[in-house]
């Protein structure tokens, strides 16, 4: 079964298992006694049925199958999690490009994630996927200099990450939120809609976390 037919199936699932959730509830508050206790436990059943199905079409890259301190040049393809990460040249503040940086997986957690984050220094990382997704999301530190971002073939080049909130790139929706540290900002970003590509980078860039999810909507 392909993984479109699969989040498929699981995406009526999803459906019939929140029905049901909202009939028993209405039956809950007309019953008493053993009935109603039995009927508790088949909720709470239910419920985690539900969120197991709402996770399953999610798949997250935490680069924790890859050795701190590996480094990766511009042309070099990382190979995470069944995902392969392409390493391309960053374009500085000045609008100059560069094919001198490079990406460096590091276990310090600057991005406040669980595994090893990926930092980006003057390359930016582009995610081939198996396209389209209906939403990414990654969390991050950006601890200076400028950051680029790609979607879906509409780039952009902006001195800090948090400025991204709100804002629409190549039709898709993107949502940022993240707390300062001084001169950092340490937070999520999430994209939301019909993603057919997607690539960042930054002068001084950790991310980790990065959540992607199938191409059906509600599939997650």
């Amino acid at each position: 079964m392909s993984r479109r037919l699969y989040c498929y199936h699981l995406t009526e699932s999803r459906f019939l298992l929140q029905r049901y959730v909202i009939d028993t509830l209405q039956s809950i508050r007309r019953k008493k006694g053993v009935k109603a206790m039995y009927m508790r436990v088949s909720l709470l059943v239910s419920v985690v049925l539900l969120l197991t199905v709402i996770a399953g079409c999610c798949n997250t890259i935490r680069f924790s199958d890859l050795s701190p301190g590996t480094r990766y040049e511009v042309g070099d393809v990382i190979t995470t999690s069944g995902v392969d990460i392409v390493v391309e040249p960053f374009m500085w503040g000045n609008d100059n490009w560069t094919s001198d940086g490079r990406a460096e997986v590091d276990s310090r957690q600057y991005s406040g994630a669980s595994g090893n984050d990926m930092n980006a220094r003057n390359v930016n990382l582009n995610f081939t996927f198996d396209y389209p997704r209906s939403k990414i999301s990654l969390k991050f530190a950006d601890l200076g200099g400028n950051e680029n971002i790609q979607v879906n073939d509409e780039f952009l080049n902006l001195n800090e990450i948090i400025s991204l909130d709100g804002l629409i790139l190549g039709g898709v929706t993107l949502s940022v939120s993240a707390v300062q540290e001084g001169t950092n900002w340490i937070g999520k970003l999430v994209l939301d809609g019909t993603i057919h590509s997607f690539s960042i980078g930054g002068q001084e860039l950790w991310i980790d976390d990065v959540c992607y999810c199938d191409g059906l909507r509600g599939c997650f």
